[in-house]
């Protein structure tokens, strides 16, 4: 017996604790499957129970008191199979009773209604014998749920009752009450049928038990369950399904909660559920006395996955539960993705518990869904789409008005598509998007607020009021549909499509989401419409309307149409080629014909007022402008200003343009002219109907010629050949520039400079340098010993690879920066001709990349040097005396990005740089106890050359190359340093080595280049390349590893600084001796 009751209960709370039925179900075969258990096969209403493989009739089982260890490591939430089970062929229903609870056996439910649960708490623990302290009660477990009233498989027809068990009283230990078990369970697949349903409750759940920290209370099971595929669920009638109502919380200091009403009909894969009774969500159970507990939440009237739910007629309720204490109520239906829902009934949202707020009638939270609205449709509570939702909304005949608010989460998109005219009296809020769509009218009177764009499709949208329409959202009317403002003022986020506007006497307000946006459609009526944000909006179709049109931000482009007067306020832009009213712009207002052969149609008066501003494009071409037509007067204000706006091209000296033209009268003239040409000056004209543009050149240019604009000296040095050019009779280039803006001229000048090409010689004399640097490593290795000894090493190879990258910016000059990255090998061999000297060779090999700056373009140098070194040390004397000879070649490809105005190239220079150079050093080398200190001194010499070349044009304009003169520079530098140095001794083969130094540039920094433009080579022009900086400190660490007896590895880190300078490297190499 004891093996019985370890094995046994019942389902409990089944729904309430949403668990898997099905997963249940199995367990339950599972456990018969253990017990050997036979179930007999039974003819019409015979009931038979299994018992630990005994089979009897009608039998109630009682279970022992003693078994009581057992049971209590139960939990109410455990699952528990019980060895009850019950068949009824002739109708091929199961009817399950409910179980035993903890202590006692459950009451068997009349069929086909579950037995109760039952079972209270374990008592608290007993008092403290140690000191008369009462101790802590113990938390007792909650009676279990009912168990399911029906099991339902194909062909059921039952108007019967049907009632889940209730969830038994949780115990006096605090433990929480039991769960409601659900009313009918729907298992039998496509094409199944319940009809007929009469009365189906889920059962309540038990309240939680009393105790200072109390037991919370049971959740309501389901009334109706189904989560496998079914066919056909009818509700008759006067027929009622409802959720279990939840349990109240235990009372204590700290109350316990409230449970969850049950949901009325939960539905969770596809099928047919046909109201024509009430289905409706348990309420919510109220909290326990004392702190801190709260109701439970009143359950759903209907919870469906994709499943079709029509709610027919007028006695057809779906209503959610009411909540408990102050808890919100249950929505009437919550759908996931491809519900329908053909409403001609009544839904309702559960009431809040203290009756103040109302729960959502239909909330969707997944995809595909519909909503069909029909005749006698009556729907309390909001409609609420969450966020990545779509629901379409279908309005039948018979609907008048809708007053349900609407909440579209964001990404969620609400469609209505309406069959008869009605009208949206409710507010619809949220982030989502919102459409409309059929062939009738849709009529707004809400104050709606949702800022996802609306899309009005083949249907009329009207405004039902004043500001109906929601100013957040932009508005996109399509070609078969219309936007009627109905005579009342409206605002939209911002206006797009093909369809028609229709204003009454209305005004249309858009662009305050500072969009860009085109309507292409038709805006009629005697109303007005007024432009605001940033943006710019486009109109480009024939627009008749007859009211101002108002531009507060931002520019309207008129390409179409507009009847209308327009005024354009401080800050605001009207542009176009369309054909427009009388216009007048305010202070600080821009009337713009930017685009060259085209502008404004105006029929009627222009006026220009005070601060206001007429800008318009002049052409390359002369006579080639922006346009401006009034078919009236024309009015300029005193503090009007005309605006040229240079294009690209070349402009010439003289050039002429007509810029507006009217019909009427003129008063007043511009009192203000701007351009933004570098080097020429409009004068304007003022002819009989027409204002004239004239460009000559200005003042700067005919005192200082294209220098005017020169930032540097090799900028004013280009200048002055451009001068000379001009004066000779001009060229593209001098073409070209003159019509340059303010802000082409010196970026112009500075690529036109070719001072690029100094960095090659720059980059030579690093690569110098990293070269003496190597061998500078080899000749550490040598001398690991002190000075007075006698060791010879003969035929020494090395190795060594380095990266750096310099970092040069840009000189006083105006030579351009650049930045290079570099990759160095070099190998070498040398033999010891004494303990006194030491000669060798070594080979340098470079492959550098460089990029410029401040000016486009970029290019490599790669190549390589050779040298001979020596080193000299007396016997017994710590002088010594280094010396490097070395010859360099390096092969550079340059590249150029050049402008002059409207004409623009990118050259191609090819050249070599080679050089010859020398390094000296002395110094003495002091030992310490571990430690060798080397002050030293050293001067470098490089003489470079680089020979005449003349660049190829790659791209854009040939007239922009350069022809270099051959040049020839010389670079010295003198140091002063100290090394510190710990070469490896027996038993370590570890040491290393800094150097300190100061480096000071002699003489020139720059080198000095002559050129001339390829195609004007007699007018030749000197500029400087990137200096060098004057003085530099260099630091450099590395290590010495003695591999073995013949063979060390070596590496280092180096950072050369300066003033604008800056070059970082790192080598490895490795030597070897016999």
């Amino acid at each position: 017996m004891s093996r019985t009751l370890s094995q046994s209960t019942y389902f409990q709370g089944l729904w309430a604790r949403r668990q898997d039925v099905s997963i249940t179900f199995l367990r339950l075969l599972g456990w018969i499957a253990a017990t050997r258990a036979v179930i007999p096969v039974c003819r019409r209403h015979t009931l038979v129970r299994i018992i630990n493989g005994m089979t009897t009739m009608n039998a109630r089982v009682t279970p022992s008191r003693n078994n009581t260890k057992s049971q209590s490591k139960r939990g109410p939430d455990e699952w528990r199979m019980a060895p009850l089970l019950l068949a009824v062929l002739s109708t091929l229903t199961i009817n399950l009773l409910g179980s035993q609870g903890v202590w006692a056996a459950g009451a068997d439910g009349g069929l086909p209604n579950g037995g109760a649960g039952n079972g209270s708490g374990g008592n608290g623990g007993a008092d403290s014998a140690s000191d008369g302290t009462g101790g802590s009660g113990g938390g007792g477990s909650g009676g279990g749920g009912g168990a399911l009233g029906a099991t339902v498989w194909l062909g059921m027809n039952s108007a019967t009752p049907i009632s889940g068990g209730a969830g038994q009283n949780g115990g006096p230990g605090g433990s929480g009450g039991g769960g409601g078990g659900a009313g009918l369970y729907l298992i039998g697949g496509a094409g199944g049928t319940a009809s007929n349903l009469m009365s189906v409750s889920g059962g309540a759940g038990g309240n939680g038990g009393d105790n200072p920290t109390a037991g919370g209370g049971g959740g309501g099971g389901a009334g109706l369950l189904s989560n496998t595929g079914w066919g056909t669920v009818s509700v008759r009638t006067g027929g009622i399904v409802r959720g279990g109502a939840g349990g109240n919380g235990g009372s204590g200091t700290v109350a316990g909660g409230g449970g969850g009403g049950g949901d009325g009909a939960v539905l969770s894969t596809s099928g047919l559920l046909l109201n024509f009774g009430t289905i409706t969500g348990g309420t919510g159970g109220d909290a326990g006395s004392g702190s801190g507990g709260s109701g439970g939440s009143g359950g759903a009237g209907v919870r469906a996955g994709p499943f079709v739910i029509i709610n027919n007629g007028a006695g057809a309720q779906i209503t959610g539960g009411s909540g408990g204490g102050n808890a919100l109520g249950g929505a009437g239906i919550i759908a996931d993705t491809g519900v329908l829902i053909q409403n001609s009934g009544a839904i309702t949202g559960g009431m809040s518990g203290d009756g103040t707020t109302r729960a959502n009638a239909i909330l969707f939270t997944g995809s595909s869904a519909q909503l069909i609205l029909s005749s006698g449709t009556i729907i309390t509570g909001n409609i609420e789409l969450t966020g990545g939702t779509a629901a379409n909304i279908l309005v039948n005949s018979g609907i008048v008005s809708l007053s349900n608010n609407f909440i579209v989460g964001s990404g969620a998109q609400l469609s209505f598509v309406a069959s008869t005219p009605f009208a949206l009296a409710g507010n619809i809020s949220g982030s989502g998007s919102v459409s409309f769509d059929g062939s009738n009218v849709v009529s707004l009177t809400g104050a709606n607020t949702y800022s996802g764009a609306t899309e009005v499709q083949s249907i009329v949208l009207r405004a039902g009021g004043a500001n109906t329409f929601s100013a957040n959202s932009a508005m996109t009317v399509l070609s078969f549909g219309t936007l009627d403002l109905n005579g009342y003022d409206q605002s939209v986020a911002s206006l797009a499509g093909t369809g028609t506007v229709t204003l009454g006497t209305g005004t249309l307000t858009a662009g305050g989401d500072n969009s860009n946006t085109i309507f292409g459609g038709t805006i009629s009526g005697a109303g007005g419409f007024t432009k605001t944000g940033s943006g710019t909006q486009i109109l480009s179709g024939t627009n008749t309307y007859t009211g101002t049109t108002t531009i507060n931000g931002g520019a309207l482009q008129v390409d179409g149409t507009v009847a209308g007067t327009i005024s354009v306020l401080n800050g605001a832009t009207l542009l176009g080629s369309g054909t427009v009213g009388a216009v007048t712009l305010g202070s600080g207002a821009t009337l713009a014909s930017t685009t060259l052969g085209s502008g404004l149609h105006v029929n009627g008066n222009l006026g220009i007022g005070a601060g206001a501003t007429y800008a318009v494009a002049l052409g390359v071409a002369p006579g080639n402008s922006g346009q401006l037509t009034v078919n009236g007067n024309l009015n300029l204000a005193s503090g009007s200003a005309l605006r040229l706006v240079a294009g690209s091209g070349n402009y010439s000296d003289g050039s002429s343009y007509t810029v507006a033209s009217y019909s009427g009268t003129r008063s007043g003239t511009f009192s203000t002219i701007t351009n933004n040409f570098a080097y020429l000056v409009p004068v304007v004209s003022y002819g009989s109907n027409t204002v004239n543009v004239q460009l000559v050149g200005n003042a700067g240019f005919q005192s200082q010629g294209f220098g005017s604009y020169a930032g540097s000296s090799n900028q004013q040095a280009v200048a002055n050949a451009l001068d000379r050019i001009y004066a000779a009779g001009g060229n593209r280039v001098t073409a070209n520039l003159l019509g340059a803006s303010d802000a082409q001229a010196q970026r112009n000048l500075a690529s036109l400079s070719g001072d690029t090409a100094g960095a090659a010689s720059v980059n030579a004399v690093a690569n110098i340098n990293q070269g003496n640097a190597a061998i500078g490593q080899r000749l550490a290795a040598v001398d690991a010993t002190v000075a007075g000894s006698a060791t010879t090493v003969d035929a020494d190879p090395w190795i060594s690879t380095s990266i750096s990258q310099q970092n040069q910016s840009s000189s006083s000059s105006g030579a351009s920066g650049y930045r290079n990255h570099s990759t160095a090998f070099a190998f070498g061999h040398d033999h010891a001709l004494s303990s006194n000297w030491l000669l060798g060779l070594a080979f340098t090999a470079n492959a550098d990349s460089l990029s410029y700056t401040d000016a486009g373009g970029g290019g490599r140098s790669d190549g390589g040097q050779a040298a001979m070194y020596v080193r000299y040390r007396p016997d017994a004397s710590n002088v010594f005396f280094k010396g490097v000879v070395s010859y360099g070649w390096w092969k550079n490809v340059q590249y150029r990005q050049v402008s002059a105005g409207a004409l623009s190239s990118q050259t191609r220079g090819q050249f070599n740089v080679q050089s010859l150079a020398m390094y000296a050093e002395t110094g003495m080398a002091l030992p310490m106890a571990t430690l060798t200190v080397e002050p030293y001194a050293a001067i470098s010499v490089a003489r470079l050359h680089r020979p005449a070349y003349t660049e190829t044009t790659e791209s854009g304009n040939d007239a922009l190359a350069l022809a270099y003169r051959a040049s020839n520079s010389t670079q010295t530098s003198a140091s002063l340093g100290v090394r510190l140095r710990r070469m490896p001794v027996a038993g370590s083969p570890l040491g290393w080595q800094t150097d300190l130094a100061w480096r000071h540039r002699l003489g020139n920094n720059a080198e000095t280049m002559q050129l001339a433009f390829a195609n004007a080579s007699a007018f030749d022009f000197t500029v400087r390349g990137v200096a060098q900086a004057r003085d530099e400190a260099v630091v450099s660490g590395g290590l010495n590893y003695a591999i073995n007896d013949t063979t060390s590895a070596f590496g280092q880190l180096s950072v050369v600084t300066g003033k604008a300078y800056a070059s970082y490297s790192a080598s490895v190499g490795v030597r070897w001796w016999w």
